[in-house]
């Protein structure tokens, strides 16, 4: 991926070229390289292409279910009730007209994951990607998504980057400096003359709270 990014060519070309060593590579292998004479990828503005209206849709979800995981991890619920939740919508949006293929991937926490996913033949054809969830993972659906031109929505992280030169991203969330000043603002006007307790947690995969616990404990300390 990181070569990919450096030298402007797709995962896809570089499989291509040494398909020995995909997925297995080691230090001192010799890899070749599809021509890499363009220029930097991050000056190139992509245009979306235009939407069509289509009979039949292709979604595919790449979301983390874990269910080859042996250690069961709670957060597995949210994913799941959103995947529930967007299946109802599809259901709902469906009539006579319009039909839905859904294809749905378990890509755990793992990149490598992602890059098996993303090699299936049929991935190219997708219309609409939803996911991945993980920050470590956003940035392969994205290369992918704007290589292959699919719209592709990332539902939990408030952490993707080149958003403004990737029209084929989509972030529900919204930025977390957004978020930490709004709720900061919010606090401010509605508990002006409240004692207000911070409770902090000993866990350790809390690292965005703990952030934005930090963040509001500076801030409302100036007031």
């Amino acid at each position: 991926y990181s070569l990919s990014k450096k030298y402007n060519v797709s995962i896809e070309d570089m499989i291509a070229l040494n398909p020995e060593i995909s997925g297995k590579l080691k230090a001192g292998n010799v890899i070749k390289m599809p021509d890499i004479s363009a220029a930097n990828s991050s000056k190139i503005v992509v245009k979306p292409k235009p939407i069509i209206n289509k009979s039949s849709y292709k979604v595919a979800y790449l979301l983390p279910f874990m269910l080859y995981n042996n250690t069961f991890n709670p957060t597995v619920y949210k994913f799941i009730e959103f995947y529930m939740g967007s299946l109802l919508a599809i259901n709902n949006a469906k009539n006579s007209d319009m039909k839905f293929e859904i294809y749905t991937y378990d890509i755990e926490k793992s990149e490598s994951m992602v890059y098996e996913v993303l090699s299936k033949p049929g991935m190219q054809q997708m219309d609409f990607i939803f996911g991945p969830a993980y920050t470590t993972q956003i940035p392969i659906v994205a290369d992918f998504a704007k290589r292959h031109k699919i719209y592709t929505a990332v539902p939990f992280s408030s952490n993707v980057d080149d958003l403004n030169s990737n029209p084929y991203i989509f972030q529900f969330n919204p930025d977390q400096d957004i978020q930490n000043e709004y709720v900061e603002n919010l606090i401010k006007n509605r508990f002006k003359e409240s004692r207000l307790i911070f409770v902090e947690t000993s866990n350790s995969e809390w690292t965005d709270g703990m952030e934005f616990f930090n963040y509001l404990m500076k801030r409302l300390d100036r007031q």
